[in-house]
């Protein structure tokens, strides 16, 4: 498996694209999470660790150090209301401010409408929807004018993938939390925006309980193809967007729904 944000990936950006910002970053300790850390602190972010495995939250620490970054571990269940109020003050209390919150944390659970327990319903909600919101309630006593909420989201919103429906719709009610927020929160100065990746090379799958693949290569092809640009996609191309927006230069940007997903919601249907 490939570095989340290889080193010239981080390259790209300069230390003063988010100089002087403090970010929290929820699911930081792989995949995603792991990429928008680290891009973060290479452009001049202090990078709060969010998550529940604090092994893998110290692993990136120590990587984002040792380029000379600073960051903060902070495990936490988003699912928890408590352990979220708890992660703000920790962060404002290390770092001395917060401006950027990103929802990366989730978790999908296959499953049909017939199929679906109670306890997969609950959890994908929990950690989907409820985790975000709770987060962002607690957050609102440390963002002020010029702060940004970044929602994760997912590019099933424009193309569903079965059976996954629980899921699917967390990631529309993310996206209905952008565009609320956004209108409530613009008079404040706070911006908030959603990124909607494709599929992305992560541990998501295997988090999830699927198997491995008996091919692997002839899997890679066929995620592969899901994408017209003819590539799954890589934890940095989410990251680099997620620095983008949450920089001064996406300063009039609110309430966007950024898709960084290879094409995979526009994949078109041949007809010969």
């Amino acid at each position: 498996m490939s570095s989340p944000a290889s080193s010239a990936d981080r390259a790209l950006f300069s230390p003063s694209l988010l100089a002087g910002r403090c970010a929290l970053v929820t699911g930081a300790g792989t995949g995603i999470g792991r990429g928008l850390a680290e891009t973060f602190a290479a452009a001049g972010a202090r990078v709060a660790l969010a998550g529940r495995r604090r092994e893998r939250l110290e692993e990136v620490a120590s990587a984002i150090r040792a380029t000379g970054g600073e960051s903060l571990v902070v495990p936490v269940d988003v699912r928890d209301d408590a352990q979220c109020r708890a992660a703000i003050d920790a962060v404002v209390r290390h770092f001395g401010r917060l401006d950027d919150l990103v929802n990366n944390a989730g978790l999908f659970r296959l499953g049909t409408l017939a199929s679906t327990s109670d306890e997969d319903y609950e959890l994908q909600m929990d950690a989907n929807v409820r985790g975000p919101f709770q987060l962002a309630r607690a957050a609102l006593q440390a963002l002020g004018r010029g702060s940004c909420i970044l929602n994760i989201g997912s590019a099933v919103v424009r193309r569903p993938v079965l059976p996954e429906g629980v899921y699917v719709a967390t990631k529309h009610a993310l996206a209905g939390f952008t565009r609320a927020w956004a209108a409530e929160l613009a008079p404040r100065g706070i911006r908030v925006n959603c990124i909607h990746p494709g599929v992305v090379r992560s541990e998501i799958a295997a988090a999830a309980g699927l198997p491995a693949p008996e091919n692997p290569t002839a899997f890679q092809k066929v995620l592969d193809g899901l994408h017209p640009l003819g590539r799954m996609g890589e934890p940095a191309d989410i990251a680099a967007a997620a620095a983008f927006l949450c920089s001064p230069l996406a300063s009039g940007i609110t309430g966007a729904e950024l898709d960084v997903d290879g094409g995979f919601g526009i994949g078109a249907i041949a007809l010969g």
